[in-house]
């Protein structure tokens, strides 16, 4: 993202990949490596990352495994995604949601 913003001009440029903490999402703004960052498996994780960088969410965030991508397998297997992280219930409670949905498509 910083060499394609160093050769833009008036064009927003996004950083993307890996961007764990707000801590590094910050850092990349500030010194201008990039306009915005962009979340994805760490959203996955945990969906209020967002409010809890900013301090509307009194929690800890949950850290997206970067040595993991059981979202992306299953995902590339036509399954429906959920997070390595999420506790056992999160991910009963989700499959059973997606299984009633699926059930009423029928």
């Amino acid at each position: 993202a910083e060499e394609v913003k160093s050769r833009v001009s008036n064009t927003p440029i996004i950083a993307a990949g890996r961007i764990q903490t707000p801590e590094f999402a910050s850092k990349i703004i500030e010194q201008g490596k990039a306009d915005l960052v962009g979340l994805a498996r760490v959203l996955f994780a945990d969906p209020l990352w967002p409010k809890k960088a900013k301090g509307e969410v009194e929690e800890p965030i949950v850290q997206c495994e970067p040595s993991c991508s059981l979202c992306l397998q299953r995902v590339m297997k036509g399954k429906p995604a959920y997070c390595s992280q999420w506790s056992k219930e999160r991910r009963e409670s989700f499959l059973q949601k997606v299984e009633q949905k699926e059930s009423e498509a029928d």
